[in-house]
């Protein structure tokens, strides 16, 4: 999926539809994978630099390198989908790919309960 100008209502309407208190801060995960360890440490450090949490680890297939992002923010969908177009820009000029978010979900009482699916 293409996440340019989407991935915000994306996020949003996942989380309304499991009822998360969209007035608190998410811990959200980024996904992204690239051909070489190299390059995902290089758009680890770039994105860190930025503010954000990255690790990098071997992928599930055990050929690509995945570039785990998290941002703790309150959901906004106007943020998230700039953050969407950002990502997917930075995928492809490492010829990588953004493969899709996953999400905290926060009951009303402000309790984190599970994690939202990724949506690919």
């Amino acid at each position: 999926m293409n996440y340019r100008d989407i991935m915000g209502t994306k996020i949003i309407e996942e989380l309304r539809r499991l009822a998360s208190d969209l007035t608190k801060a998410h811990s959200m995960d980024f996904y992204f994978y690239f051909s070489g360890e190299q390059i995902a440490s290089g758009v680890a450090r770039q994105l860190s630099a930025a503010g954000l949490d990255t690790k990098v680890d071997l992928g599930a297939d055990k050929k690509s390198w995945l570039c785990l992002t998290t941002k703790r923010m309150i959901p906004d969908e106007s943020a998230l989908n700039l953050l969407g177009t950002s990502f997917e820009n930075l995928a492809e000029s490492y010829q990588g790919e953004f493969d899709g978010w996953e999400s905290e979900v926060i009951k009303d009482e402000g309790i984190p309960n599970t994690r939202g699916p990724t949506t690919a």
